[in-house]
């Protein structure tokens, strides 16, 4: 699909950051393109210290929660953790019970089932928890925000419950002990943070509130850095700060089944970003996809070295299957797709089967969406004609505001700008789709339909040096809000012929000016090449494979030179 090149920013402000810290202006572009124009932001941004960590009792019911869980573990009660079945959820009940075994109380833990009782503490779940468990105290962690009726049906058994998440309010909050929530502040000026975020600010204000010292929390970093990648939150501030040492420790981590998800990932040197977001998560997710969620959690927990590998191999195992679920429904779905395709009047897509897994809706709509650049919707239709589904959308297409137009055919959504859940009846799929269909055409006029490549400066082959990638490097780690920079390269032509390497990739020699640097473009294969010469989009890596390491490109598009 042909894409817009647009630079991140134009004319960034960046001398303080060349004047006052020496940076290449490449550099300091790079950082003022992310916001970052001061020197003092910049000192923070490249170098994360967990000393820059903010009082943890600055977080909204941070100190009642402290209150309630310290006594309901000095009186001997029972405390019963109920996470969520995602990434996310499943690292933050690790933490917590991690950490509170560590202060001498073992709690039981709860994980909702997706088919059975649906997302968070809904009051299916609450009801299966208490009877499986009868707690005193329940902690809810990453859901429980919106949970009124739960908790108070908690509340009317004599359980009280601490809520610990990130998701957005409703007016009437539930009758918790205490809700951790940072949207909850009307100041605001917190960080972005999922839900292992809080549930490491709750450590370490437990920490504080108890006076202990023989709690060493950097321990627990690598499992705050897997859910805050996994959950695709900003890795700006505290997260990044987060994200950064908990890589670190990850290396040497004491948790066996994160070493088991590491051998069985094929994660053999320092784990970056790419691992926890396509190796290491996405292994995690699987569970609660496609069968229990508990699995993940009993792998994360436990001790014992063969119970880790046969777990993470069990896991493994999982995401394979779900692998080849989701292409089935990738190749049903674009059959659908497809058969009804206009490039000018599908402005929204809808599609649905009786068959789909609702465990892979989400990453399927992804996929098409990415592919056809439209706001989609992947419903799966369960036996009584309920479908349940998720939606990805684009640039300019708000998708709550798009469903908030739909609401008379829903029986329930959520969600945000890029992403919502729908629960609707079979027959109103087509009402639906014309309402979408009408609500993106507004929207998606002349280039809007197209995808854009933000780019981050123009650079010449000069500047593929080791010296120049080792400073590039320095804005790892990469993820949400802190894209890997891309940059752009013109009139550049092969030095010799491109050849074809792997399932269709394409290896290319460039050169300009005497310099030459090799590339490859993945998905391209030699024929589908323009005439060169050519202007270039890509990233940075390094091949090591050499006796002197060399930088390379990583082509995201290729064009006919201007």
């Amino acid at each position: 699909m042909k894409c817009r090149w647009l630079p991140r920013a134009k004319d960034p402000p960046t001398q303080q950051l060349t004047s006052q810290l020496g940076l290449r202006p490449v550099i300091a572009r790079l950082l003022a393109n992310r916001g970052i124009t001061s020197a003092s932001q910049a000192e923070l941004f490249l170098r994360p210290r967990l000393a820059s960590l903010r009082d943890p009792f600055l977080l909204p019911g941070m100190f009642s929660a402290c209150e309630h869980i310290c006594a309901a573990a000095s009186q001997g009660k029972k405390i019963t953790l109920f996470g969520d079945y995602d990434v996310d959820g499943v690292t933050s009940l690790t933490l917590l019970a991690t950490f509170l075994k560590h202060l001498g109380t073992e709690p039981s833990c709860f994980i909702p089932h997706r088919i059975e009782h649906g997302y968070g503490l809904s009051p299916a779940a609450a009801q299966d928890c208490f009877n499986s468990h009868h707690p005193d105290l329940l902690i809810a962690l990453d859901c429980g925000t919106t949970s009124t009726a739960a908790v108070g049906w908690l509340k009317s058994r004599g359980a009280d419950c601490v809520v610990v998440d990130h998701h957005e309010p409703q007016p009437s909050l539930p009758a918790a002990a205490a809700i951790v929530n940072p949207k909850l502040d009307p100041a605001g000026g917190h960080d972005p943070y999922c839900t292992v975020g809080l549930v490491f600010k709750l450590c370490h204000a437990l920490l504080k509130y108890t006076g202990r010292r023989d709690i060493d929390l950097r321990q627990l970093l690598d499992l705050v850095a897997v859910g805050t990648v996994a959950d695709i939150v900003p890795l700006r501030g505290e997260n990044r700060i987060f994200t950064k040492h908990g890589l670190r420790q990850l290396e040497k981590t004491q948790f066996a089944g994160l070493r088991a998800l590491m051998e069985v990932s094929g994660v053999k040197k320092a784990p970056t970003t790419t691992d926890l977001g396509y190796r290491i998560g996405p292994r995690i997710n699987a569970a609660g996809r496609l069968d229990d969620a508990k699995i993940a959690l009993e792998l994360l927990l436990t001790d014992d070295e063969a119970v880790a590998a046969k777990s993470a191999a069990l896991l493994d195992a999982h995401n394979r299957e779900r692998q080849q679920i989701e292409e089935n429904m990738v190749k049903e779905a674009l059959e659908d797709v497809l058969s009804s395709w206009s490039e000018d009047d599908t402005h929204a897509i809808v599609v649905a089967r009786h068959d789909w897994h609702p465990g892979v809706v989400g990453i399927v709509a992804s996929r098409l969406q990415r592919r056809f650049w439209r706001p989609t919707f992947v419903i799966a239709i369960g036996e009584s004609g309920l479908g349940k589904g998720s939606g990805r959308s684009v640039d300019g297409v708000h998708l709550v505001e798009a469903l908030q137009t739909a609401a008379a055919l829903l029986e329930n959504f959520g969600g945000h700008e890029m992403a919502a859940g729908v629960t609707l009846r079979e027959e109103r799929l087509d009402a639906l789709r014309e309402c979408l269909n009408s609500f993106s055409a507004a929207r998606l006029i002349g280039e809007n339909r197209l995808p854009a490549i933000r780019y981050d400066a123009e650079i010449s082959p000069d500047a593929l040096e080791l010296d120049f990638y080792n400073d590039v490097q320095a804005l790892e780690p990469y993820g949400q809000a802190n894209p890997e920079p891309v940059f752009l390269l013109r009139q550049l032509t092969p030095s010799r012929e491109p050849r074809l390497v792997g399932r269709g990739h394409c290896r290319l020699t460039l050169e300009r000016d005497g310099k030459q640097f090799d590339a490859i473009a993945f998905g391209t294969t030699p024929e589908q090449l323009p005439s060169p010469p050519w202007d270039v989009l890509g990233s940075l890596q390094l091949n090591d494979y050499f006796e002197e390491p060399r930088v390379e490109m990583r082509i995201l598009d290729l064009r006919h030179a201007a």
